[in-house]
């Protein structure tokens, strides 16, 4: 077991990948994979892999535009 400051510094590093992979998981919840997937799959790649492929992937903004009206629509026929 790492002692010292370079053992401060792993787990200084692991919380920091934890966080990245949660801060990317958040973005990825409208995905297929949803949350967790990209929660677990930023953990096993890296989050900013995960990062750069939601952003290259993700719809255009008619795309996202219908998206939101038919969360809309649907948030309203719940009311």
């Amino acid at each position: 077991m790492p002692t010292g400051s370079m053992g401060f510094l792993m787990v200084a590093l692991i919380v920091l990948y934890l966080c990245a992979s949660l801060a990317v998981a958040g973005l990825g919840r409208q995905t297929a994979l949803g949350f967790w997937g990209t929660f677990f799959v930023s953990l096993v790649l890296t989050p900013f892999l995960i990062f750069l492929l939601l952003l290259a992937f993700r719809p255009n903004q008619k795309a996202r535009n219908l998206l939101l009206r038919a969360q809309l629509d649907a948030y309203d026929e719940d009311d």
